[in-house]
């Protein structure tokens, strides 16, 4: 879940994650992955103004982690501003 920073005007709205895949030990990462095109995976559409929850899903990948990034690639006016919750089931 996404949103940007309240009253201000300040938003992402376009943005690609990257996640660490574990390895069969549970401990040693095997390598980051994208979610970003040309990796053949999802760039996320990010919010259009600055109160606004946006929510996405990684669909049917089943992901294992406990690290990912977040890289932005697009925002409003001059400052990328964005609150980004990730939400485990």
């Amino acid at each position: 879940m996404t949103s940007g920073r309240a009253n201000s005007n300040q938003y992402v709205t376009k943005y690609y994650i990257e996640y660490a895949k574990e390895g069969d030990d549970g401990i040693n990462l095997t390598g980051w992955f994208e979610t970003r095109p040309g990796s053949g995976q999802k760039e996320f559409s990010g919010n259009q103004n600055d109160h606004s929850v946006v929510t996405h899903y990684l669909g049917d990948q089943n992901v294992r982690t406990r690290k990912v990034r977040l890289y932005m690639e697009n925002w409003w006016e001059n400052y990328p501003c964005m609150r980004w919750d990730v939400v485990f089931e």
